[in-house]
């Protein structure tokens, strides 16, 4: 389903219910959509199973992912989704046959690291999270090395949604199951370029933001 937000940005969710023990707001996304993992195809086996042990599921793919509008792969400010999902979710908390029902936050990579914005955001809002491999910092593997980051750097001033950040395809390194990988790369709507600048230079801000704030718990 086709939703429009408070900034007047289309965004593609989904519902998913059968009998409602509590409230989760299962969310996705990926700095790097490579992985093919959104709402409508991988990812929809998470809300699917959860529905059926008995909680109401809400998903919801950031702009430039998946049906969501904007260009693809591009997040061009993680603070603006962070305030769009934190506003859908808020919606369905609100919804009259949810309510007195306690609520969960859901997300996997990238999708983990929004769940603790939307915390510090907001701490009360939910009452607890599930995190699956959340991206709260980026392994020193992965980052591309001196003076690569500097060159990049200068260039987003210009070119913000240039696809040229050099890395391999995060398919094969984030999916571990074979047969599951064939079934991600199947995924018509996946992003097969480099990761766009601008969204990658998001990406270093918020882990370096992330780090800071878990170590000071």
């Amino acid at each position: 389903m086709v939703i429009i937000s408070e900034r007047g940005k289309r965004f593609w969710d989904g519902g998913f219910e059968i009998e409602k023990r509590s409230n989760t707001a299962t969310h996705h996304s990926d700095t790097n959509p490579q992985k093919g993992n959104d709402i409508s195809w991988t990812f929809l086996a998470t809300p699917n199973f959860l529905a059926q042990k008995g909680f109401a599921c809400f998903a919801l793919d950031l702009q430039g992912h998946d049906h969501s509008g904007g260009l693809k792969a591009f997040v061009p400010d993680v603070d603006l989704a962070v305030d769009d999902c934190l506003s859908f979710f808020t919606s369905i908390k609100n919804l009259p046959r949810f309510n007195g029902l306690p609520c969960f936050l859901y997300g996997e990579s990238m999708g983990g690291a929004i769940c603790l914005l939307i915390h510090f955001a907001d701490p009360k809002a939910f009452q607890g999270a599930i995190l699956v491999a959340p991206m709260c910092r980026i392994s020193d593997k992965v980052r591309p090395r001196w003076p690569i980051p500097h060159i990049l750097t200068f260039l987003a001033r210009f070119f913000l949604t240039l696809s040229i950040v050099p890395t391999r395809d995060l398919l094969y390194r984030s999916v571990k199951v074979d047969h599951m990988k064939v079934i991600v790369a199947m995924n018509p709507l996946r992003y097969r370029r480099k990761p766009r600048l601008g969204t990658v230079l998001e990406l270093l801000g918020i882990t370096d933001v992330l780090s800071k704030k878990l170590c000071s718990y």
